[in-house]
């Protein structure tokens, strides 16, 4: 039974309870907070994936416009390729987002494919990273402390970015975003993420 304070929420002169639909009930409970984190999350990623990929593309163009010679480098070629696929993952990861703060099941598969595929970038990233890091300043002679602190920047930057979908992908995978699609609650009865 939904009390006085619910039936506030849905609004005056609203439906009685008993007439709300599945999804209205759903809106008017409290969701826990890793599914709003999350949510928000995937649709700010999403929105600075796509906006990304646009000045990409837009780049892309403008260089081949100036360009008196045909660029003929192997990153040059596969950009609008991989800004097409960036768009795909950009335009997935915010109709998900918004789609899970809805409780959508199939929204929480997506993202926790989103949430791998970004981890594998990030980790083939901190791989690239150190072995063209290495390769570039070991013609130097011994180990200088320079080599080791851009490696070090190089593993810095990595975590930053592959920490936050590790916990990310803790929660998705957990029993709390489960219970909570599943239009129960998180196992402790506290809304919150444990």
């Amino acid at each position: 039974m939904i009390g006085a304070a619910d039936q506030r929420a849905a609004g005056a002169g609203a439906a009685p309870p008993q007439a709300l639909s599945p999804e209205a009930k759903t809106h008017l409970q409290k969701r826990p907070t890793c599914v709003s984190v999350i949510g928000w999350a995937w649709i700010i990623i999403g929105v600075n994936l796509f906006l990304s990929c646009v000045l990409g593309l837009s780049a892309w163009l403008m260089i081949g416009a100036m360009s008196e010679t045909e660029l003929d480098r192997p990153f040059f070629r596969i950009l609008p390729l991989i800004c097409v696929l960036l768009l795909a993952m950009a335009v997935s990861g915010l109709v998900a987002g918004v789609h899970f703060l809805r409780l959508k099941a199939w929204a929480r598969t997506v993202l926790e494919v989103l949430t791998w595929l970004f981890l594998v970038y990030t980790t083939a990233f901190i791989v690239f990273w150190l072995i063209g890091w290495f390769a570039a300043t070991s013609g130097y002679g011994p180990r200088d402390p320079g080599e080791i602190i851009g490696a070090v920047i190089g593993v810095i930057i990595a975590a930053g970015y592959g920490v936050p979908f590790i916990i990310m992908l803790k929660y998705l995978r957990g029993d709390t975003v489960r219970n909570a699609i599943a239009g129960g609650r998180d196992p402790v009865g506290s809304p919150i993420c444990q």
